[in-house]
């Protein structure tokens, strides 16, 4: 399967990188979760398995906890998913505000 962008198939060689497996993901999610009273940073093994194989992205919160367990810049990964920010962006949406304002 060919991704349209790598960020799954780049988190997977980040997962095996760290020698990690899904349940390990599962686990250390699942004590990120209960650490933030918040089941949105919980991520099922089926569901690392629809991000590795570019089937689903992962929400923020999701991303988050995959950044954080491996040690990863989330910019970066964001720019994995096609997501290129550009300073230009906020000086039209800063232009816009005073032209309406």
């Amino acid at each position: 399967m060919v991704c349209i962008f790598d960020g799954g198939h780049r988190l997977k060689l980040a997962r095996l990188n760290c020698s990690l497996t899904y349940r390990d993901i599962e686990r250390l999610s699942r004590i990120l979760s209960e650490r933030y009273s918040d089941d949105r940073f919980t991520i099922r093994i089926s569901v690392l398995a629809d991000i590795e194989n570019c089937r689903v992205v992962p929400t923020i919160f999701r991303l988050y906890t995959l950044c954080l367990i491996y040690g990863l810049d989330i910019p970066t990964v964001i720019e994995w998913y096609g997501f290129r920010p550009k300073a230009r962006d906020r000086k039209v949406v800063e232009q816009y505000i005073r032209w309406v304002g």
